[in-house]
């Protein structure tokens, strides 16, 4: 017996339309064949976090084959202790989502108010919804709209208003989704910490985690923050997963804490293969990491001023318009996004709209993480550019394009992806 002849005709079209399409979603990014024939190849999907009610099996993370688990796991950790300065990094989660309720529901208490980075300034939509359900109220962290960076005095203002100084821990969650700019964590960090010690600081890297580990971006917890969490599939181009790291300094009842809010709470098992996937992807990192990171942040740097001078509206001019993966194309109305976004669609290249934060302005928001996965080179980009101008500015047919990019994404097959172990 075999697939049905209907199911099988919908999944190559699937795989056709990934295939000859050009990904700047910023948000998705292309595995490695070792990572994708682990978890393809692995036969089971067991990965519990507690044993077996008979209790026969002791420990965390102990239901089957407990030494092979538990040396992985330490592999992992010595991987996370190297790359990320978190000796501890929980791999449990299904997803970045999931990795931050945890850390919430573990530190923060119903009525009590956490501080956090609204959608407005590119903070993620996650928690919101959560801490209305739970009563948790959500305090805005102030943010400089020009720069595009946390106004840290006026958030220790607002702090003032809202916290007592009180020894009783606090919470605050900096979770950005849109992100142009490095922030001045370092200087956050002494002022919170200065006026309200026992404030517990968390940082998502989900957007962030692989120019992290390729240094290009400052890893969070060299700057005092306490935890760290987040995806790990966007420009660290594993598998979908969350991780929550813990750094040395972090207390093991805070550790405890958080764990256990994750399991039992949140979910009872995370996936072997996955997980497996994850420490392959860290092994590849660490070897490829700062030429893949180095790279990804010079193609976003180079398109964002080719489109700038192509006659697209490019938000961050003052700054030099991205200092990550991502650019922002500023379009207008939520209409017209959304039909900039069709026209790119159209013509073979994949995107995301997006109400953008800090410019009250319908986009798009872009990211050059995959293309440069699968190794494309600036004189790659700069034609790329062009046909992203061709179809928003110069009203080029998209079937036309669509010809156009078809004919170079046979030059660049997910299977080979750049940035790997050789296979």
């Amino acid at each position: 017996m075999h697939l049905s002849k209907e199911l099988t005709a919908l999944l190559k079209q699937e795989a056709d339309w990934r295939n000859n399409t050009i990904n700047l979603n910023a948000s998705e990014n292309y595995t490695s064949p070792i990572v994708k024939k682990i978890i393809g190849l692995h036969p089971s999907y067991d990965f519990y976090d507690f044993p077996p009610s008979g209790g026969v099996i002791k420990g965390p993370w102990l239901f089957s084959n407990t030494i092979y688990l538990q040396n992985i796991t330490n592999h992992i950790n010595k991987l996370s202790n190297n790359l990320l300065s978190c000796p501890t990094l929980d791999t449990r989660p299904k997803g970045g989502q999931a990795a931050e309720i945890a850390v919430l529901t573990g530190l923060a208490n119903s009525y009590e108010q956490v501080f956090y980075v609204q959608e407005k300034d590119g903070g993620h939509f996650g928690l919101n919804y959560i801490c209305k359900k739970i009563g948790i109220a959500l305090i805005p962290i102030c943010f400089d709209n020009k720069n595009h960076q946390i106004d840290v005095d006026n958030t220790i203002k607002i702090m003032k208003k809202f916290w007592k100084k009180t020894t009783s821990k606090k919470l605050m969650i900096l979770s950005q989704s849109f992100i142009l700019r490095q922030q001045p964590l370092k200087y956050l960090v002494d002022r919170v910490k200065n006026n309200f010690p026992e404030t517990i600081i968390t940082y998502d890297i989900s957007h962030t985690l692989g120019l992290i580990v390729g240094n290009q971006f400052i890893n969070p917890i060299t700057q005092g923050v306490d935890i760290i969490h987040g995806s790990t599939h966007k420009t660290f181009p594993g598998p979908q997963k969350g991780i929550i790291g813990f750094p040395i300094s972090c207390h093991k009842n805070t550790q405890t804490t958080i764990k256990q809010a994750l399991s039992p709470g949140l979910q009872s098992n995370c996936g072997t293969s996955e997980v497996l996937a994850l420490a392959a992807t860290l092994e590849e990192m660490k070897l490829y990491g700062k030429n893949y990171a180095e790279t990804t942040c010079l193609h976003a740097k180079y398109l964002a001023n080719l489109l700038n001078l192509l006659g697209l509206n490019i938000t961050g001019k003052q700054f030099g318009f991205t200092e990550t993966h991502q650019i922002w194309v500023a379009i207008g109305t939520k209409q017209q996004a959304w039909q900039a976004c069709a026209k790119l669609h159209h013509g073979g290249i994949r995107v995301y709209p997006a109400n953008l934060p800090f410019i009250n302005s319908w986009g798009l928001r872009l990211g050059t993480n995959g293309i440069t996965r699968l190794g494309f080179s600036i004189s790659d980009i700069k034609i790329v550019g062009k046909w992203i101008a061709d179809l928003l500015l110069n009203e080029v047919d998209p079937e036309k394009i669509f010809k156009n990019v078809q004919s170079l994404m046979k030059e660049f097959s997910i299977k080979k992806v750049r940035f790997t172990f050789k296979t």
